[in-house]
């Protein structure tokens, strides 16, 4: 199993390096220090995976979903827009955790950018 999803070579090795000093991984990554790191794109998909797994398994997507629909107060329309909506994200979560990255890149980006 370990094989066929190309674990073995640093797959928790880079996660722990994500957290503990993603800086280094970034600059060593880059300069070509990729022997010891896991694939970006493959880290990215394997962990969108994960976490789309985990919301919606243990019904965490489902309890936040409900319990922002109690704070906001609907009317009826816009209550039955808002399910519509949860669903499509619901069973797109994947893709839609994907297709939000940039967004989120880019407002990382602004925030973490150096002030000259």
């Amino acid at each position: 199993m370990l094989a066929s999803f190309n674990l073995e070579k640093g797959l928790f090795y880079t996660a722990k390096q994500l957290f503990v000093n993603p800086g280094k991984l970034i600059n060593e990554y880059l300069n070509g220090k990729t022997k010891y790191y896991y694939n970006p794109l493959k880290y990215l998909l394997m962990v969108t995976g994960i976490s789309t797994l985990f919301s919606v398994w243990t019904g965490v997507f489902d309890l936040s979903v409900h319990n922002a629909n109690e704070l906001a107060d609907f009317d009826t329309e816009d209550a039955k827009f808002q399910t519509e909506y949860m669903s499509f994200v619901k069973e797109y979560i994947g893709f839609v955790t994907l297709a939000t990255l940039p967004f989120y890149s880019y407002i990382s980006k602004l925030i973490f950018r150096k002030k000259k």
